[in-house]
């Protein structure tokens, strides 16, 4: 794993015992709606996973686009460039 791989993935929290409440957002928001990587409703966009899972039918799709808030996309497309780049350079 190269080195912005190993950076990212130490940054990344686990998100596994968050629970969000209604009052944690302001009125009207959406508790489904937060970064999957920080947490944050501010500043969200989809953004492409960079993954090419096999996908079998009738399962979700392993590739579908994340929400992120702009810090954790740079963080991410920063990982999965670096990713990639390891994955190509063993391919040649």
């Amino acid at each position: 794993m190269g080195l912005l791989s190993r950076l990212f993935a130490s940054l990344v929290p686990d998100l596994s015992e968050v629970r969000l409440e209604p009052e944690d957002c302001l009125p009207g928001c959406d508790l489904s709606l937060f970064c999957l990587g920080c947490g944050t409703r501010h500043g969200l966009g989809f953004e492409p996973s960079r993954t090419a899972y096999h996908r079998d039918s009738g399962e979700p799709d392993p590739n579908a686009d994340i929400l992120l808030c702009g810090v954790c996309a740079e963080h991410h497309h920063e990982y999965w460039d670096d990713m990639w780049d390891e994955y190509y350079a063993t391919r040649f």
